[in-house]
């Protein structure tokens, strides 16, 4: 039976298991439908309340399953684990609620209120039908902002098939918030009125705020912190950036590894790094007819009759205005996001310069590397030459082979990962590429 169950389900079912073993305090939140259907679809992320009695007993077990904090949040609050699952060949990520069900600091759901009737079924706590519509219509309407379509398949199955007790609901619902609210949400719930429902989140928050007054500080000294992870230079999220020569894949792959980390819950952003869509007036055309040139005269093995000097003084004039061009966008479309704790990956970077320009004296290519970002990973996306050029018709097969062969000979001094995306299928390339950003991951 047990070969039959995925990887990332053995893998939360022996989690559950040494929770109740260790007797932590928890409920499952969402996704219930995962664990109790044969054939439930994998979920982006796992959302888990944990008592605040049992918050050592829990974190200690996450740390020795190898689960990595990405943010250190005080309690009340959330906190979000992640940990790679090899087999399953994606990251799985747990956010740990402690204290209640809370948006910005602020308790909007008191833990009291959801471990009164917890129902335990095949080694798992869930919350009880009750409980969990209350959970579900404050989590859209406060965290959300808005209502998922499962979200409102599953409150109008609720609904329809009486699953729940509405005089326990609404009595319930008047303790958490007051019973002008409750009675507003039950009267849109049975209209089916989403949008009025979010528009109560204001009220809510007001009303959770009265009845705790402790949220404002709450609210204010993880701000606080934030400030302080925004401007320290040591808070920064992962650049990752994918190079190589036209026809490689680098786009494929960035794409590829894009979607993985956002089905995971893993918030990350593509960025490109090209000569398309300049900041700098002209430079796009700048960009362009550089790019024809190199193309030319780069890769063939008898270039136009011009001294070398002077070609040497166009290439670092073109570099240093494509090296503005490029810290420009780092410094508006990267940065920011990195700050922020994004994943960063780039589709190019600052190193197809230095690779594919020979007439860029060597000192000049050592001081444009010194001052480039360094990313947190490199990959050099390759394959051999026949496949490129059925890759990329665009371009007769020397001008790649001389292109590889120009990238070849950086991939060590940038101490790039290399990967042959000819040889090897996209789920393998994406195991390399998530056990490289995990065994980075850990170090942080």
């Amino acid at each position: 039976m047990v070969r039959n169950v995925p990887h990332l389900k053995l893998e939360l079912i022996n989690l559950f298991s040494l929770f109740n073993k260790k007797r932590v305090e928890y409920v499952l939140l969402r996704n219930y439908s995962y664990f109790q259907e044969n054939n439930g679809i994998e979920p982006r992320d796992i959302d888990i309340l944990v008592n605040t009695k049992s918050r050592n007993k829990a974190l200690n077990i996450l740390a020795e399953e190898g689960y990595v904090n990405t943010n250190t949040i005080l309690v009340p609050g959330q906190s979000n684990y992640i940990k790679f699952i090899d087999k399953a060949n994606r990251f799985l990520s747990i956010d740990v609620n402690m204290g209640g069900l809370s948006h910005k600091g602020i308790v909007y759901l008191q833990q009291k209120y959801l471990f009164d009737k917890v129902i335990k079924m095949n080694g798992i706590k869930y919350l009880n039908t009750n409980d969990f519509l209350i959970s579900l219509l404050l989590h859209s309407i406060i965290d959300k902002k808005y209502f998922k379509s499962e979200y409102k398949n599953l409150i109008r199955s609720l609904i329809i098939n009486n699953s729940y007790s509405k005089d326990v609901f609404l009595k319930k619902l008047e303790i958490i918030t007051n019973k002008c609210i409750a009675k507003e949400i039950t009267k849109a719930l049975k209209k089916k009125d989403y949008q009025s429902l979010v528009n109560l989140k204001s009220r809510l928050i007001l009303t959770t705020i009265y009845k705790q007054p402790i949220n404002i500080y709450n609210f204010l000294v993880i701000h606080f912190f934030k400030v302080i992870k925004i401007l320290s230079p040591f808070h920064i999220g992962h650049l990752i950036v994918f190079y190589g020569p036209d026809g490689s894949g680098k786009s494929t792959t960035t794409k590829l590894i894009h979607t993985s980390l956002t089905n995971s819950a893993i918030r990350s952003r593509v960025q490109y790094f090209g000569w398309r869509n300049s900041f700098l007036p002209y430079i796009d055309l700048l960009m362009k007819t550089d790019n024809k040139i190199i193309k030319k005269n780069l890769y063939t093995r008898d270039p136009r009759k011009t001294s070398k000097p002077v070609l040497a003084i166009r290439s670092i004039l073109i570099s240093f205005l494509y090296y503005t061009e490029m810290y420009i966008r780092y410094c508006l479309k990267v940065m920011p996001y990195r700050k922020a704790g994004y994943i960063v990956l780039t589709d190019r970077y600052f190193f197809d310069r230095i690779c594919l320009d020979k007439y860029l004296p060597r000192i000049i290519k050592q001081f444009l590397l010194f001052f480039t970002p360094k990313p947190s990973l490199c990959f050099y996306i390759t394959t051999n030459p026949p496949l490129l050029s059925k890759r990329e018709t665009c371009l007769p097969l020397e001008n790649l082979i001389l292109q590889k062969s120009s990238y070849d000979k950086y991939y060590r001094i940038l101490k790039a990962h290399k990967i042959d995306t000819g040889k090897q299928d996209l789920e393998k390339i994406k195991h390399i590429i998530f056990t490289k950003i995990w065994e980075k991951t850990k170090i942080i």
